[in-house]
C-alpha cells in the first residue's frame, strides 16, 4: 500500500485559480518571512493581523462555484510525505468515571499489544466535560490524548454553563471539537460562530477538529460540495487559510450518521477529496498535510475500507468509541492501513 500524500497535488492550485502568485502580490515579503515561523506562530499572527483571509476565502468560494469546480485527482503513485492517522472517538453525553477508567485501560492495553506499530496513528478521546478530568489522569502514561467536545469563543466571564479552551488546557485536554453536526443542528450554531471557536482554540493552543457536513436534504439536492466549501470558507474568511497547517478536519455527512443509510467508501472519499483540493486550492502544502477523518458512523466492519481511501486520514467515531473492543479495533485497522 502506497502511504497516503498529496504529491498529485502539487500545482493544482495553478490550474484552478493560480493562488500562488494571488499569494506573492498581496503578501509580498510576509510570504517569505512566515515561511520562517513555526506554523503555529503563523496561525496566531494572521489571526491578530488579518493577513490574507478574505481572499483566501475568494478562492475557496469561487471553487465551489459551478463555474470553477476543481478537476478530478487520480490517486498517487508515489508520496514524500504521510499524514499521520487520527481516531477519534466522541463520546457525547455518555459516560461514568467507571466507565472512563475502563475503557481507557482496556484501549491503553490494546495499543500496548499493537507495539511498536501503535505509534503509526494517533489516538483522541473527547469525553463529556464532567470526565475530561479523569480521562487525562487515565491516559496520562501512554499515547493517547484527549480533548474537549466543544468550547465557548470566549476566554471567561458571565457565560454560565459555558467552558473555555484554558479550562480544557487546565483539565489535561489538547485538542477540542468545533462545529459537530449536532452543534450545527441541535444548538443553532452557525458557519461564523464555528470560526470564532476555531479561532479561540488556536489562540490557547487547543488543535481544533472542525467538523463539516451536509445534512440529508442538501445531499438530495446536489449540493454537497457547496455545503462544504461554504463552511471551510467561512473559517478561512476568519482566519486565514494557514488555519489548516495545525487544524484537523472532520467529515460528517449527517444523512448517514444514525440513520440507518451508509456512505460508500466511494462517496466518502469523493467528498474528502474535494475537501483537499479546496485546500489544495489556496496552497498544495496545506492540503498535504491537512488531516481529514471521516465521521460518517465508522465501526469495525466498515473501517478497513474507509481507511484505505487515499484521501481518509483517519475516523471520527461515535457510538463505536464507547465500546473498548469495537474503538480498539477501528485503531487496528488504521495501524494495519498505516503499515
Amino acid at each position: 500500500m502506497h502511504p497516503k500524500s498529496t504529491d498529485h497535488l502539487q500545482g493544482m492550485g495553478k490550474n484552478i485559480l493560480n493562488p500562488t502568485l494571488a499569494r506573492q502580490r498581496f503578501m509580498g515579503f510576509a510570504l517569505h518571512t512566515d515561511r520562517m515561523m513555526p506554523s503555529r506562530e503563523i496561525c496566531i499572527r494572521r489571526l491578530q493581523t488579518g493577513i490574507n483571509p478574505i481572499k483566501s476565502a475568494a478562492k475557496i468560494d469561487s471553487a465551489c462555484t459551478n463555474r470553477y469546480y476543481p478537476r478530478p485527482i487520480s490517486s498517487p503513485n508515489h508520496s514524500v510525505r504521510m499524514r499521520t492517522p487520527v481516531i477519534a472517538g466522541n463520546w457525547k453525553m455518555n459516560g461514568s468515571v467507571e466507565m472512563a477508567r475502563s475503557l481507557c485501560g482496556d484501549l491503553i492495553e490494546g495499543l500496548r499489544t499493537a507495539g511498536d506499530n501503535a505509534s503509526r496513528i494517533e489516538v483522541l478521546l473527547c469525553p463529556p466535560a464532567t470526565l475530561l478530568g479523569q480521562v487525562s489522569r487515565a491516559i496520562a502514561d501512554s499515547q493517547i490524548r484527549c480533548g474537549s467536545q466543544d468550547i465557548d469563543e470566549r476566554e471567561s466571564g458571565a457565560f454560565t454553563g459555558q467552558i473555555s479552551a484554558s479550562m480544557v488546557i487546565d483539565a489535561g485536554g489538547t485538542h477540542t471539537l468545533v462545529g459537530h453536526s449536532e452543534r450545527r443542528t441541535l444548538f443553532g450554531e452557525t458557519d461564523e460562530v464555528v470560526a470564532r471557536k476555531t479561532s479561540a482554540a488556536l489562540r490557547a493552543n487547543l488543535t481544533p477538529v472542525v467538523c463539516i457536513g451536509e445534512t440529508r436534504e442538501e445531499r438530495e439536492a446536489e449540493q454537497t460540495n457547496a455545503v462544504v466549501g461554504r463552511q471551510i470558507s467561512a473559517i478561512v474568511r476568519h482566519c486565514g487559510a494557514d488555519v489548516f497547517r495545525n487544524a484537523i478536519i472532520a467529515y460528517e455527512p449527517v444523512w448517514a450518521i444514525g440513520t440507518g443509510l451508509t456512505a460508500t467508501p466511494e462517496q466518502a472519499q469523493e467528498t474528502h477529496r474535494f475537501i483537499r483540493q479546496l485546500l489544495a486550492a489556496e496552497d498544495s502544502a496545506i492540503a498535504e498535510g491537512c488531516r481529514i477523518l471521516y465521521g460518517g458512523s465508522m465501526k469495525p466492519d466498515n473501517a478497513p475500507d474507509l481507511l484505505a481511501q487515499t484521501d481518509i486520514d483517519g475516523g471520527l467515531i461515535g457510538g463505536a468509541s464507547l465500546n473498548s473492543k469495537d474503538f480498539f479495533a477501528i485503531c487496528a485497522a488504521a495501524i494495519e492501513q498505516a503499515a
